[in-house]
Order: structure tokens, then C-alpha cells, then sequence
């Protein structure tokens, strides 16, 4: 038996967990507290939208969601049980309906509303594609963001790509990245750090897209070889070619 130590690695939003023999665990969370939970536009919102970063930071890893947790504070139980509808409707979107949902309906005064979303799931190395980006890769924006106030999220949002999109996106894209509530400049980095290359955009691109972040992955960053180019703008979603990756400085 080896005695291999268990390394933990984290990854962008993920926690790998990597023992000495495959598959790998990873996990990731995701959360809100006090008027973020109500900036959603409703609890239900609230609750698919957490849900959704947490299962697209999986499944554009190349992970395989196995259990979701959560713990939920909100203004009594009502508004609790439509956060929890959230959820699982964002989990039947992704078609992970009977995947176990597991948590903890928080009581507190005075602390305000609070949600959190744990998800974890195994992968085999061979299909982790964190760092799978190649020199060359032309860099889209699939979406677009939505982060301020006055643009309620809405699960069905026809403009911004689902669980299908993603998917679709993967068959041609050498790596994927959900964009979480984070400048658009950090999560181009962490797209190119992993494959350890630079990003370098391109002229034309709006100076308002470099300063907005994406809220929870209202838009994804693919890494695209050139050929499979036509696969991504053909997606029935806004796409925007921001720049491409390049060997760093020798």
C-alpha cells in the first residue's frame, strides 16, 4: 500500500484534494450575506444563482458533482424554504436532480441573512482541465456581466449560457472558466496563470468590460484553439473575443 501523502491543492475557486492513488476530490463554495442575499431580486434567485457558480466551477473543471451542502440564514422559514427551492431548481437545470442536498437551516438574531453553498464531486486527472490552455488560445467571453443592482439575475435569462452551454463549450475549448463577482483583469490571470501563459487583449475591447465583474457566472472565459473558433461564436449567446494566450517572456 503507498504511503504517499495526501496532497491539497487549491485551484481557482477549487479545493483539490489529490490522493496517492486517482480519482481526485474537489470542492468549492460559494455565498452571500446580508443585502447580497436580497440583491438576487429574490430568494429564489439567490439560491439558484449561488448554487449554479458552485456546479459550473465543477463541471467546467472536468469534475463530477457527487453531494451539495449549504447553510441558510433568512427572514424565517418561509423565505428559507424558496432559497432551497432555488437550489434544487438549479439543480435540475444541470440535470443533477437526484444529486444528495444536504444542510443546515441557520437561527440567529441580529446577524442578518446569510447563505453558503458547498460542492464537491471526484475527477480523473486526465480530465481536470484547469491549465489545459495552449499558446495560441484565443480568449472569449460567453455572456455577459451582470453584477449591478438594477440587473436582477433571472434563471431563465436567455442571455447568459446554461448547463447545455457550458457543455458545448467544453467540447471545443481547451479550458473553461466561470466567472464569479470578481474584476474581469483577476479571472483573465487565473485563465492564463494556470497554463502558466500570459493574456494579452485585443484592440477594440470596451474599457467598462476590464473594471465589471461577472456576478455568479453570468458569463464564462474559454481558452479556444483557433479551429474550433466557429464552435463558440455559432453558441446562441452574446460572445466577445477579448484577447489570446501567449508563451510568457523567455
Amino acid at each position: 500500500m503507498s504511503t504517499d501523502p495526501i496532497a491539497v491543492v487549491p485551484v481557482r475557486s477549487l479545493l483539490v484534494i489529490r490522493p496517492p492513488q486517482p480519482p481526485w476530490w474537489a470542492m468549492t463554495t460559494e455565498g452571500l450575506a446580508g443585502a447580497g442575499l436580497h440583491g438576487q431580486g429574490s430568494a429564489e434567485a439567490a439560491g439558484f444563482f449561488t448554487a449554479r457558480l458552485v456546479l459550473m466551477s465543477l463541471l467546467a473543471a472536468g469534475v463530477r458533482p457527487l453531494a451539495l451542502s449549504h447553510a441558510v440564514q433568512a427572514a424565517g422559514e418561509a423565505e428559507t424554504d424558496r432559497v432551497l427551492t432555488g437550489i434544487r431548481t438549479c439543480l435540475e437545470a444541470a440535470g443533477l436532480q437526484d444529486l444528495p442536498l444536504q444542510g443546515h437551516r441557520c437561527r440567529g438574531e441580529g446577524t442578518g441573512p446569510m447563505l453558503s453553498v458547498t460542492g464537491m464531486g471526484l475527477v480523473e486527472p486526465a480530465a481536470f482541465t484547469p491549465g489545459r490552455a495552449r499558446p495560441g488560445d484565443e480568449v472569449y467571453m460567453v455572456g455577459h456581466q451582470i453584477d449591478r443592482p438594477e440587473e436582477q439575475l433571472k434563471p431563465n435569462d436567455a442571455t447568459i449560457p446554461g448547463f447545455a452551454h457550458l457543455q458545448r463549450l467544453r467540447t471545443a475549448a481547451h479550458d473553461v472558466l466561470p466567472v464569479g463577482n470578481v474584476p474581469m483583469p483577476q479571472a483573465v490571470a487565473a485563465l492564463a496563470e494556470a497554463a502558466g501563459l500570459v493574456f494579452r487583449p485585443v484592440t477594440g475591447v470596451p474599457d467598462w468590460l476590464w473594471t465589471r465583474p461577472a456576478g455568479p457566472a453570468t458569463c464564462l472565459l474559454a481558452a479556444v484553439p483557433r479551429t474550433a473558433v466557429p464552435v463558440v461564436t455559432a453558441l446562441p449567446l452574446p460572445v466577445t473575443h477579448i484577447g489570446r494566450l501567449e508563451a510568457p517572456p523567455a
